[in-house]
């Protein structure tokens, strides 16, 4: 999970967009910090952008020790995107 200094930073959401699983390979529907659920492995993404295509938990990172098992993407963090142009 990301990590914060600053307390007030955080808050928290009842909104059924984090409960979801996401697959390898498939689009990524918002923008944010999205979680493995299989190894906790974490991971940016940009909406529209394709989830990475790994299907094995060993191979999100080389220095990464995880459990083996499919790759479900749960989003952790929500970003909120500004147009300033």
């Amino acid at each position: 999970m990301p990590t914060y200094k600053y307390a007030n930073f955080l808050q928290t959401s009842d909104s059924k967009i984090f409960d979801k699983l996401h697959h390898s390979g498939a689009s990524v529907p918002y923008s944010g910090i999205y979680r493995c659920a299989t190894c906790g492995f974490e991971i940016t993404c940009e909406e529209g952008r394709i989830f990475p295509p790994e299907k094995s938990c060993a191979k999100h990172h080389a220095k990464w020790k995880c459990a083996q098992g499919e790759v479900n993407w749960q989003l952790a963090a929500f970003t909120i995107h500004t147009n300033t142009e």
